[in-house]
């Protein structure tokens, strides 16, 4: 059963708020499951992937969702006529009681997480259709008529908080990579499908450490980095505690990629959707790779790698940027310490930065 609160004044308000605070649409989609008699609810756009805000009752079948790709096989997503025609749709605007029981969203997915019956309020911020899925378990029944009705409702206040979330995502956009730029950082950002919107204002050929790093972000191997990030991003795969790290090693200098997704600072309605830096770090001059090899009889792949931790990068960094298996590269730092008598990655890093 729908309460009545649900479209009362107090929580609108409640709901306004979260456009000054993103951080707390979480605990206000338990609201609305609360208010709803639903399982939980979602802030749900199939091109934000993942990284909207969910509820904690069905915050583990989201993170399936994402990971399995059931997007591309959620039949739910008929309804998007009726949504947009609307402003809510249910199970029963887009399939049938026998096609229920045999489809491999009810059967496979939602079942798996107790999980039965929708309700997908719609709303557009900034000419995007986004929609509020509220979920319901088998047990707690579906959408009734006059519940639907209530639903409803909640299309127009939610446009209003998602127009509001937007235009306030672009004043902290523009804050966050305004510090980027006193520290003289690389930035560029990028919008849903992964266009480029804006990247750091610098003058090329005016040797400025931002104009260096504009123009290293266009040649290989950072481009391709910086593609590889994204994608990343966009994807959800490769991420640490949701954000995108790659260490290269050029020309005597340490040069940094990190990505994260702009989702925690507007939950997804802001034009800018994610944010790639670039930064540099001056690294002391090693040993000539050639005398190297030759004083301690090291191989070329065992130079080279020792020069990649000598310029500190870790032990799997290095393995991968050379495109060799970890076990690889322990097999050869164990045959770089027999070769210079030494019994540890930091005296190796200290011999090679003594001069």
């Amino acid at each position: 059963m729908i309460s009545g609160d649900l479209v009362s004044a107090k929580f609108r308000d409640r709901l306004i708020a979260t456009a000054a605070e993103p951080a707390a649409w979480d605990e206000a989609l338990d609201q609305i499951g609360d208010l709803t008699g639903a399982t939980g609810a979602i802030l749900f756009h199939r091109s934000v992937m993942p990284g909207t805000p969910v509820s904690r009752g069905v915050a583990e079948g989201m993170a399936t969702y994402w990971r399995d790709d059931w997007l591309a096989r959620d039949i739910r997503m008929r309804a998007i006529p009726t949504q947009l025609a609307t402003g809510l749709a249910t199970d029963e605007d887009c399939v049938g009681v026998e096609e229920m029981g045999r489809a491999a969203l009810y059967n496979d997915f939602l079942a798996r997480f107790g999980l039965q019956w929708f309700a997908g309020v719609g709303f557009k911020v900034a000419g995007q259709l986004w929609c509020l899925s509220i979920q319901r378990s088998p047990r707690q029944g579906m959408f009734e008529a006059h519940e639907k009705r209530v639903l409803a409702q909640l299309s127009r206040v939610m446009t209003e908080v998602g127009t509001l979330t937007h235009l306030l995502a672009g004043a902290r956009t523009t804050g966050l990579t305004a510090a980027l730029d006193r520290f003289g950082d690389y930035w560029v950002t990028y919008d849903l499908s992964g266009r480029r919107i804006a990247e750091s204002d610098a003058e090329p050929d005016t040797g400025s450490r931002v104009a260096r790093l504009r123009a290293l972000s266009r040649t290989e191997p950072v481009a391709s980095q910086l593609r590889r990030g994204l994608r990343a991003l966009r994807q959800g795969d490769g991420l640490v505690r949701g954000c995108f790290e790659q260490v290269l090693v050029l020309s005597g200098a340490r040069l940094t990629i990190k990505g994260i997704r702009l989702t925690e600072i507007h939950a997804g309605f802001g034009r800018a959707q994610y944010l790639l830096t670039l930064t540099e770090t001056r690294i002391a001059t090693l040993p000539d790779p050639e005398a190297l090899r030759r004083r301690f009889g090291l191989t070329v792949a065992e130079v080279q790698l020792a020069l990649a931790l000598g310029d500190g990068l870790s032990l799997r960094q290095a393995a991968e940027q050379r495109a060799i298996a970890y076990e690889t590269a322990r097999a050869q730092l164990k045959s770089i310490f027999g070769k210079l008598d030494i019994h540890r990655q930091s005296q190796l890093v200290a011999f090679l930065r003594s001069g």
